[in-house]
């Protein structure tokens, strides 16, 4: 009896044994690095034609739409609509009714790589923290990629709070931004795929009676 019953206790210790193994395999393969994390939310925002990108600098709503791999972008907010088709860059000053023609290589240009934003994983550096099942992972801008988060706002850190699982993979609750200077909020900041872009959204028309100065030659 004795016997059976150190069998019983010994193969109830293997399979309890066999089961922390499991959990810390399981756990083990969900640790992840932050470069890693961020190579997984970088997919998120590359399974469409373009990505979207809205925000509250100020008080007044922006919006910033991007075709992936190429210079065509699109820029509006209650003062300036900036757009590019890739060659040529066009500044509406709403105010003064003034449109301003650039090349998109020049210097005035560094927009035309906005689509270097979402690359989190080559053009931040970040950090990786959970707190219960809540991920929360701080992206800081390279300096290839600052200039161009000075012209969308001067945005001097992401951070984004999200939940995954297996079966659900990411959920994004919360994207977060931390401006250059104090006293620029940045808030409500929101980013999504876009699956099919409109081609007449990265052109522009100026509008008769509308200023032109073309800076082009």
């Amino acid at each position: 009896m004795n016997e059976k019953m150190k069998s019983m206790n010994s193969y109830s210790i293997r399979n309890t044994a066999l089961i922390l193994v499991c959990l810390l395999l399981s756990s083990a393969s969900w640790a992840q690095t932050a470069d890693e994390m961020a190579k997984e939310l970088e997919k998120l925002y590359s399974q469409g034609e373009g990505t979207t990108i809205s925000f509250t600098l100020d008080g007044e709503k922006n919006s910033l739409t991007f075709a992936s791999g190429s210079g065509k972008f699109r820029i509006e907010n209650p003062r300036d609509l900036i757009i590019s088709d890739g060659t040529t860059i066009w500044h509406l000053d709403k105010t003064k009714k003034e449109v301003v023609l650039d090349k998109a290589d020049s210097k005035s240009g560094s927009l035309s790589n906005v689509q270097e934003l979402v690359k989190f994983s080559s053009n931040y550096s970040g950090t990786l923290t959970k707190k219960h099942n809540t991920f929360e992972l701080a992206l800081t801008p390279s300096k290839d990629i600052s200039k161009v988060l000075e012209s969308v706002g001067g945005i001097s850190m992401l951070k984004f709070s999200f939940t995954r699982s297996p079966k659900s993979g990411i959920i994004i609750n919360k994207i977060t931004a931390r401006a250059a200077m104090g006293d620029v909020a940045i808030a409500n900041i929101k980013m999504q795929t876009v699956k099919k872009l409109k081609a007449s959204s990265f052109t522009y028309s100026p509008p008769k009676g509308t200023k032109i100065i073309d800076l082009r030659e």
